[in-house]
């Protein structure tokens, strides 16, 4: 989040305003980067789980493991990214509308 408001800051240096758009994209393209690392990272069980126990088991423990907690990611990384845009997007509209109006650097 620091990245995305040095973004806005230094569009503010050069006169241009601060663009509360850019912001949203910004920070919708790191809400959007938690959602990819919840597909792409798949770790395995702690290993005091599986310590001493049959093979067969241990296999089943670990496939079973894997899927369900890479579903419960990927449904806590949707809920997290929903939330948050809903929340940057709904601030930006908060604050363009206290202040008459924003500038999205002529694209809206």
């Amino acid at each position: 989040m620091p990245v995305c408001w040095a973004v806005v800051s230094r569009s503010s240096d050069t006169g241009a305003g601060a663009r509360p758009g850019g912001l949203a994209l910004c920070c919708g393209l790191f809400y959007g980067a938690t959602v990819v690392t919840a597909y792409a990272v798949n770790p395995d069980p702690p290993a005091t789980r599986i310590f001493e126990k049959s093979p067969e088991y241990t296999v089943f423990y670990v496939e079973t493991w894997k899927d369900r907690s890479h579903a419960r990611r990927v449904k806590h990384a949707w809920i997290g990214f929903g939330i948050g845009m809903a929340a940057v997007l709904g601030g930006t509209l908060l604050v363009c509308g206290l202040y008459g109006g924003c500038d999205f650097g002529g694209h809206f």
